[in-house]
């Protein structure tokens, strides 16, 4: 009986969309590492979209395609490594899989998907990370997705280190199996694009003309295109901040119509005036001390939620490394 392999979701049928605030979570982790470790690994958060064939042709997409990936997030798992075996912290990865959950700032629909990796793609193992990976999440090899952002630091001729736009690429698992046994895996390529959203655009721009000023060179951060999804304390800090801007500018145009009626220029509305008085009321009912309590406090509650999950998060990376040093 011969070896079949299975292509499963492959280039072909699988697109991977990243955030690019997770390829700055992972390089973070890269140079925060040990200087004996030669890379660092780690858990993408994440959801699926199975797509048909009408939302696949609205979509823009490929027909091909039947399946999105979208990562929105990622967390380091400490590991212990040869170049043929691997050892992962099973306990902190349990637990920062829970705390990543149950924060909420990811969305109610994401998950484990897959895993990132800052090198050794072709290592053997790199096919172990891969299948503990789709065992997690309950998946086959070839529905996992791993993420290589493999920074790019060269010596210059003042022996500096001179650092250039990292290498980003998507893998999925390819599987070849003799009868119902699944004999070897590899991993391949998959389609990959960064995507942005406002908030995302918004930082990524102040990075890139902040160190173009620093650097007087003209600069931009590659393809970026831009994405509506946001979740939790994200999105709704962005929503307030886009309903404030529209109130100001609304604002605004009643000011400047006011002030065109009483100095004459322009003819009053009986209607407008009746929305105005209707609006007063709201607000007078409402009161200036209410309005302000409310959302102070939706405000104070959204920033809490942030500082006690990365508070936790940082609890857990500093216990783990006091537990190195211990042994």
């Amino acid at each position: 009986m011969d070896l079949v392999p299975v292509a499963g979701v492959t280039g072909q049928t699988l697109q991977v969309h990243a955030s690019p605030t997770v390829i700055l979570e992972i390089l973070e982790q890269f140079f925060l590492k040990k200087p004996d470790q030669e890379r660092v690994i780690g858990a993408l958060l994440g959801e699926v979209n199975v797509l048909d064939d009408e939302h696949s042709t609205s979509a823009g997409t490929d027909a091909a395609v039947r399946r999105q990936i979208e990562v929105w997030g990622s967390f380091y798992v400490p590991h212990s490594e040869t170049d043929t075996e691997i050892a992962l912290d099973i306990d902190y990865f349990g637990q920062m899989r829970a705390l990543s959950l149950q924060d909420g700032s990811t969305g109610p629909t994401v998950d484990i998907i897959g895993w990132y990796t800052t090198g050794g793609i072709d290592k053997p193992t790199s096919i172990i990370i891969h299948e503990f990976f789709a065992r997690q999440c309950n998946l086959p090899v070839d529905q996992v997705v791993c993420l290589l952002v493999r920074p790019d630091i060269r010596e210059s001729n003042a022996s500096k280190r001179v650092v250039h736009p990292p290498l980003i690429q998507a893998y999925s698992g390819f599987a070849s199996v003799l009868g119902r046994q699944n004999m070897s895996t590899d991993l391949e390529p998959v389609p990959l694009e960064v995507t942005a959203s406002d908030a995302e655009q918004l930082m990524l721009n102040g990075v890139v003309q902040a160190l173009a000023a620093q650097s007087n060179v003209h600069s931009r951060f590659g393809r970026i295109t831009r994405a509506t999804a946001l979740g939790g304390a994200t999105h709704e800090l962005v929503n307030l901040t886009r309903s404030l801007r529209k109130l100001v500018d609304a604002l605004d145009t009643v000011l400047e119509y006011l002030r065109d009626v009483v100095s004459g220029e322009k003819a009053g509305d009986p209607a407008v005036l009746e929305l105005l008085n209707l609006v007063e009321a709201e607000l007078s009912a409402c009161g200036d001390d209410a309005l302000m309590h409310a959302l102070d406090t939706n405000l104070k509650d959204q920033l809490m939620t942030l500082y006690l999950s990365r508070l936790t998060s940082a609890n857990l990376v500093l216990g783990e490394r006091l537990l190195t040093l211990e042994k």
